[in-house]
């Protein structure tokens, strides 16, 4: 084709809307530091969980001792008192052991920098969070802002949960196993992950649900004669998952520990284990002197 015929062929054609101009390159960098910065203030508010101190302790007295804290070692009146059932026995015993390595790091982290380091050690967890959310919609759209705005819908919810608690690294490490498992790089890194998460809180086997997922969708495709590349190895890196997730101080009783929290009268009535209301969340109910969550 000739030169001239060539330019003429890339004009607009007349009456088209002229094409957005394309965004400075300097922009994206900048949003990404910005919302660093945004990010970690937010999740920066001071140390008030009450149950704070008895983690700090715990992982003070799981370094001093090497041992796990049963009985309780600040809790005279459990100590000596005999559990009515066996199923109070076996929760008893993971509520003192299911978050020990979460306890000493949190402990590691207070003798590096004291409070100020524990609320930044928080502050970056939550906002690495938020930052594994934005890459998995990244994974999913291609879209610089629709990650923005996903990793920003991630610290509305993160933002109700700065207590200093072991859970927050269930938070951490369900965004990475689902970023992992997205982006199907990395995979041999889960097993240790799941090691280290089933050492730190119980939640880990809400990774389990990530990983179902994905594997049953990449049957669902292989099915289909639509094969997804690594699967195999997919599978493979979940079944050692839940296999090196038995190497904690309570294998798998998390899953009886919950039911037995939802039969007990004192357990079953906390707030973190009722049932959502949707209309009526945010307010409680007056029962037998009790305050109590609403529930439909």
């Amino acid at each position: 084709m000739p030169k001239r015929i060539r330019l003429a062929a890339t004009k607009a054609a007349p009456g088209a809307p002229p094409a957005a101009p394309a965004a400075p390159g300097w922009l994206r960098p900048v949003a990404l530091v910005l919302a660093a910065v945004c990010l970690l203030g937010w999740f920066s508010t001071e140390i008030a969980d009450p149950d704070f101190w008895w983690h700090l302790r715990t992982g003070q007295y799981i370094a001093s001792h090497r041992a796990l804290p049963v009985p309780d070692p600040f809790a005279y009146t459990t100590a000596v008192a005999k559990p009515t059932s066996a199923a109070e026995a076996l929760a008893r015993q993971f509520n003192l052991t299911h978050e020990w390595l979460a306890q000493v790091l949190l402990y590691a982290v207070y003798r590096a920098g004291s409070f100020p380091s524990i609320v930044l050690a928080r502050a970056a967890m939550l906002a690495c969070f938020c930052a594994l959310v934005g890459l998995t919609a990244y994974r999913r759209r291609s879209s610089f802002w629709a990650s923005m705005a996903a990793a920003f819908a991630a610290a509305l919810i993160a933002g109700g949960f700065t207590a200093d608690r072991p859970y927050q690294i269930t938070f951490l490490l369900l965004a990475l196993t689902l970023a992992l498992a997205e982006w199907r790089r990395g995979l041999w890194l889960l097993p240790p992950v799941f090691l280290i998460w089933a050492n730190c809180h119980g939640g880990f086997f809400l990774g389990w649900l990530v990983l179902a997922a994905h594997s049953a969708e990449a049957l669902a495709l292989r099915l289909r004669g639509q094969p997804a590349p690594g699967a195999r190895r997919l599978w493979l890196v979940s079944a050692v998952c839940v296999l090196v997730c038995l190497a904690n101080p309570n294998g798998y009783d998390i899953f009886p520990v919950l039911l037995e929290y939802r039969s007990s009268f004192l357990q079953g009535r906390l707030q973190d284990l009722a049932r959502l209301a949707p209309r009526h969340h945010p307010f409680r109910a007056r029962r037998s002197g009790l305050f109590l969550p609403v529930s439909l």
